[in-house]
């Protein structure tokens, strides 16, 4: 049993992911395109539908330093003034976004129950990913993020067994953004993107199969994870599409794409949810 908030039951064992935007300016809405598909067609072309496990994380979204990550602000003043310019564009640009969803394209999603979604959605995929259950993999998550969890399934010792399990949320999941996907070509907007902060206390188990004496190799530690998940607002289905990292204020503001190859790379990289984060410089 894992303990997570309070209108969730019973839990079990974890993994995830995150999205994609092509449109990457202060607007509120985000543009992608077709993964995999030619962005050519002809006026005879049938208009083409975008499927929810096409959507990966395309954009270079800023997510701001939480915890140690923030600079004191009378030991780092500069420090400081970068961290608080920064969360001043986020909140404006949260804020229009927030404001486009719910008067221009009219989408008034229950919060609440979206974050139980996604609160569930999280635990089952690192479940999934424990018991190597590819096909299960395939339909929590988008095309980006299993294609990464199932090389990772691939890569794992067969003479070992994995076991995970959130032992509990060490912080009230947050939604960080939310955003209409607007693919530009004039048709209602048909999914939802939303980034979750989960803080969370886990423990992974690696118990040798072929001899029972040799003692379990056991690792708790604090994670923390941003999910970002895509919502079908026709159906309901939410999928995982990849991860993200904070923006630490000793780097510069992340680079926003443009490219078709370069947003590709970008969803295939942050589809890999457990890929090792980057090291930054310290604060101290």
């Amino acid at each position: 049993m894992y303990l997570v908030r309070s209108s969730m039951r019973a839990a079990v064992p974890r993994p995830v992911f995150r999205l994609s935007t092509a449109s990457q300016s202060i607007a509120p809405l985000v543009r992608i395109s077709l993964a995999g598909q030619s962005q050519r067609r002809s006026y005879a072309d049938e208009p083409r539908t975008l499927q929810i496990y096409q959507i990966g994380v395309g954009s270079n979204d800023y997510i701001p330093p939480t915890g140690k990550s923030v600079p004191n602000w009378s030991k780092s003043p500069k420090l400081y003034g970068v961290y608080f310019r920064r969360q001043c564009m986020f909140h404006i640009r949260k804020l229009l976004r927030a404001t486009y969803s719910r008067f221009k394209y009219k989408i008034n999603l229950p919060l609440d129950e979206l974050a139980d979604q996604a609160e569930a959605l999280y635990i089952d995929l690192n479940l999934a990913f424990t018991r190597g259950d590819e096909d299960a993999i395939k339909k929590l998550s988008t095309m980006f993020v299993s294609e990464a969890l199932v090389d990772r399934i691939k890569g794992m010792s067969k003479e070992w067994k994995l076991y995970w399990e959130l032992k509990e949320f060490l912080e009230e999941p947050e939604l960080i953004d939310k955003s209409p996907i607007d693919l530009g070509d004039g048709s209602p907007v048909k999914f939802v993107q939303l980034t979750y902060r989960f803080h969370t206390k886990q423990e992974v188990k690696l118990v040798y199969k072929k001899n029972s004496k040799v003692p379990p190799q056991v690792q708790e530690r604090n994670v923390l994870d941003y999910i970002v998940v895509a919502y079908d607002l026709n159906t309901a289905e939410m999928r995982i599409v990849g991860s993200m990292f904070e923006c630490p204020v000793t780097e510069p503001l992340p680079e926003q794409l443009s490219a078709t190859r370069q947003l590709l790379a970008n969803m295939k990289e942050k589809g890999d949810i457990f890929r090792k984060k980057p090291s930054v410089k310290s604060l101290h």
